[in-house]
């Protein structure tokens, strides 16, 4: 396989943050021009008013909170300019930025503040009803003074790189309102964090006819996986399968690993079926990811064998496995592609099971043993 290299080198500086980085070539750029606007409130923020909120939080963050270098703030909001600001006041202070998903369940918020173990954690409102849930609940946060939690209460057109993923990359393609406008400036989308099915590139390059298209470390205190992620000569393993085109393009087309992709958002299908082997009637089950059209990205299914001798019916089973993980797992984990009750699960001579064949509604109809019975 030939190795593509890039033309062009960037030097990184390694002294500076990222905050300070980002201040370094705007010195020639007006101070009233609009660097972020918040499309659904239409708030706005310049360049010179930005870079000095920024060294004004850093300021309080620095002596109001007693953040020093080397400490970790966590910030769980929505997408917002105070969001960004606060990100990289604590940049500048010295400190390091751990993200957590404000969409997740009270639950895997706690997992993640055990795990990340911030000094502080920042939120907005829409995480203040689950606060006393977190104090309860995180291990971390129970800590007498481990961590502390803070709150935070494009017309331009002008961009010239979009950073996307395939459910944002088919609403762009197919949205009546793009066409109405120009992008001069705009040179490249980099599309990432699943596979973006052809029908939907082609669609978007017509869109943007002037605008290329790309799609594209380590797992935290695990270093067994992320040795099986990042090989000792520097190649990150993602487990995505796809090949190079006669233009140089990846065309990444399914995955190796069973990870389930839904809009950008990593589905453990394990959790799931963690889940749904709780409920009493359920004998084995499997979650896999299916290929949603209608959505542009995988959806999870799952495919259950219940106990014999239940004496229910099929489809109220399902729809009791549907809600048991709505009601446990975030809004994105949920069980889109529905519950297939089957009589068993598909497995080798050797016992092992055989998910590839789950993806296939055809192949479970071929399997005598695996009728299909219900569908939510």
């Amino acid at each position: 396989m030939s190795i593509h290299y890039s033309a062009t080198w960037t030097a990184i500086p390694d002294n500076l943050s990222i905050s300070q980085l980002m201040q370094h070539g705007v010195e020639n750029t007006h101070p009233e021009k609009v660097i972020y606007e918040e499309a659904i409130t239409g708030k706005t923020a310049t360049y010179g008013l930005f870079h000095r909120q920024i060294r004004q939080t850093a300021f309080t963050l620095r002596q109001t909170l007693a953040l020093r270098p080397g400490d970790i703030v966590s910030i769980s909001a929505s997408s917002c300019i105070d969001y960004i600001l606060t990100a990289h006041a604590v940049w500048w202070a010295g400190g390091i930025v751990s993200p957590i998903n404000n969409t997740l369940h009270v639950d895997e918020i706690n997992h993640a503040l055990d795990l990340i173990k911030p000094r502080i954690f920042i939120v907005d409102e829409t995480l203040y009803g689950k606060i006393p849930a977190i104090k309860e609940g995180s291990h971390h946060a129970r800590q007498p003074n481990k961590m502390e939690i803070f709150t935070i209460g494009s017309k331009d057109r002008s961009a010239t790189l979009a950073r996307i993923v395939p459910a944002v990359a088919k609403m762009l393609a197919e949205s009546p309102v793009v066409c109405k406008y120009k992008y001069p400036k705009l040179e490249y989308f980099s599309c990432s964090a699943a596979p973006l099915h052809e029908e939907t590139a082609a669609k978007l390059r017509k869109a943007f006819p002037g605008a290329a298209l790309c799609q594209n470390r380590g797992y935290k205190d695990n270093p067994q996986e992320t040795a099986k992620t990042i090989s000792e000569d520097g190649w990150l393993h993602t487990g995505d399968l796809g090949y190079l085109d006669e233009k140089g393009y990846f065309h990444i087309y399914d995955r190796l690993k069973e990870m389930i992709k839904y809009k950008g958002f990593q589905v453990a299908p394990s959790e799931l079926e963690n889940i749904i082997i709780q409920h009493p009637l359920v004998h084995e089950v499997a979650v896999v990811g299916i290929w949603s059209p209608k959505e542009e990205t995988e959806i999870p299914r799952a495919f259950v064998s219940l106990k014999e001798d239940h004496g229910r019916d099929a489809v109220s089973v399902a729809k009791e496995i549907a809600d048991l993980v709505a009601s446990k797992v975030s809004n994105y984990k949920k069980l889109r592609g529905g519950v297939l009750i089957i009589d068993a699960l598909p497995r080798n001579h050797t016992g092992k099971l055989l998910k590839k064949k789950l993806k296939d509604y055809e192949a479970i109809s071929q399997c005598g043993q695996n009728q299909l019975a219900s569908k939510l």
